[in-house]
C-alpha cells in the first residue's frame, strides 16, 4: 500500500514502511477466521466477539494511504485492483459453486433481487458472505474521487462519525427496546454504514497528524482495553471499534521498522487469506475434517496454513512468470 524506501544505515537495510499496521493487519486477518470458523466454548464466543475490530481496521489502512496527495489516476488504479481481485475471487467461487451444486443453482442466482441488494447493500449472491468487503471497499473508493473532486475533505470526518453513530443506534441500541427490524441487516454490515465511515476515519487520521501526535500512548492502550471488555460482556460491536481506531493510531505513532518478515507475510498474503478462507473451510465442514471434538481447536490454524501455503505458490508461479517474460525480453532485445 505504501512505496518502500531502503534506507543504509549502520545495523543495514531498513524499510519505511510501517510495519506495525502490516503486523496488525495479518492478526486482523486470523481474527477473521476466527469469526467464520469460531474455537469452541468461551473461547471463541469471546473470539468472534472481539474480531468485529477486524473490517473496520482494513478500511482505515485503505483510507490512510489515500491521504497526502489526491491524485485521480492513482484512487481510479486503486479501485480497478480491488475489481480485479473481486473479479477473481468471483470467478472462484463461481467454479466452485458450480462444482459444489451445479451450474443451474448458480444461475438461480442471478435474480433482480439478488443483484439489487449487491448494488445497494453489498450483498454477495455468488461466493460467501465476506465477498461484501471488496464490494464495500470498491463503493468507498469511489466515494473518495467524488470527495476530492468537490473538495469534501473538509467534511469527511463529521459524516463518518455521523454514519458511525447512526449505525450503533440502529443496529445495537434500538434491538434493545424492540424485535422489531427498522432497517435491513444488510445495511448494517455495507459500504455506507461500516466501509465508508471507517474509510474516512483513516483517512481523517492521516490528515490530523499534529493532532494524532498529542494523543497519548496511555490514553490509546486505555481506551483500547477499555473497548474490548465492552464488546466482551455486552457483544456491542461499538466496543471493539474503539479498539481498532486505537490501534491503528498506535500504529501511526508508533511504526516498527524491524519486523520486515512478518511485514512481508502480511504484505504478500492477507488478501489471499482474505479470499480463500471460507473455501477452504467449507471443504473442511463438507468433509468434516477437524469439525469435531477437539479437532475444532485445530481447524483455524489448519485453514489459516493451507490458505497461507495456496498464497506462497501461486505468488511464486507469478514471480517466476515475470522473470521469465522479463529475462525473454532481455533476451530479444540483445538480438
Amino acid at each position: 500500500m505504501t512505496t518502500d524506501k531502503v534506507i543504509n544505515g549502520s545495523r543495514g537495510v531498513r524499510s519505511s514502511r510501517n510495519q506495525t499496521i502490516d503486523i496488525i493487519k495479518l492478526i486482523a486477518a486470523f481474527f477473521v477466521i476466527l469469526l467464520h470458523f469460531p474455537l469452541p466454548g468461551m473461547t471463541g464466543q469471546c473470539a468472534v466477539r472481539l474480531s468485529n475490530f477486524a473490517v473496520p481496521f482494513f478500511f482505515m489502512c485503505s483510507g490512510y494511504f489515500c491521504y497526502g496527495s489526491y491524485n485521480k489516476s492513482r484512487i481510479i488504479r486503486k479501485t480497478l485492483h480491488i475489481v480485479g481481485v473481486a473479479a477473481l475471487g468471483i470467478l472462484l467461487y463461481g467454479i466452485y459453486g458450480i462444482v459444489t451444486s451445479g451450474f443451474s443453482a448458480l444461475i438461480a442466482q442471478f435474480t433482480v433481487k439478488n443483484i439489487l441488494k449487491w448494488a445497494l447493500f453489498n450483498v454477495p449472491f455468488i461466493g460467501f458472505y465476506h465477498m461484501w468487503f471488496l464490494y464495500a471497499l470498491i463503493y468507498a473508493y469511489l466515494v473518495w474521487l467524488l470527495i476530492g473532486k468537490y473538495n469534501w475533505v473538509n467534511k469527511a470526518l463529521p459524516v463518518a462519525i455521523s454514519l458511525i453513530c447512526f449505525r450503533v443506534l440502529i443496529y445495537e441500541i434500538v434491538p434493545l427496546f424492540t424485535d422489531k427490524e427498522i432497517l435491513p441487516i444488510s445495511l448494517g454490515r455495507s459500504a455506507w454504514l461500516v466501509g465508508i465511515p471507517f474509510f474516512l476515519v483513516g483517512h481523517s487520521i492521516g490528515a490530523r497528524h499534529d493532532a494524532v501526535e498529542r494523543i497519548k500512548i496511555w490514553t490509546l492502550i486505555i481506551v483500547s482495553l477499555l473497548g474490548a471488555v465492552i464488546s466482551l460482556t455486552s457483544g456491542f460491536s461499538v466496543g471493539v471499534w474503539f479498539t481498532a481506531v486505537c490501534l491503528f493510531i498506535l500504529a501511526v505513532k508508533k511504526p516498527a521498522h524491524n519486523a520486515a518478515r512478518i511485514s512481508q507475510l502480511s504484505k504478500k498474503h492477507c488478501m489471499v487469506l482474505y479470499i480463500l478462507h471460507p473455501l477452504v473451510g467449507d471443504i473442511f465442514i463438507r468433509y468434516n475434517i477437524l469439525c469435531t471434538g477437539i479437532g475444532r481447536w485445530f481447524m483455524p490454524g489448519a485453514i489459516i496454513l493451507i490458505c497461507l501455503l495456496i498464497s506462497a505458490f501461486t505468488t511464486g508461479i507469478v514471480r517466476k512468470s515475470i522473470f521469465l517474460r522479463e529475462s525473454g525480453k532481455q533476451k530479444s532485445m540483445q538480438r
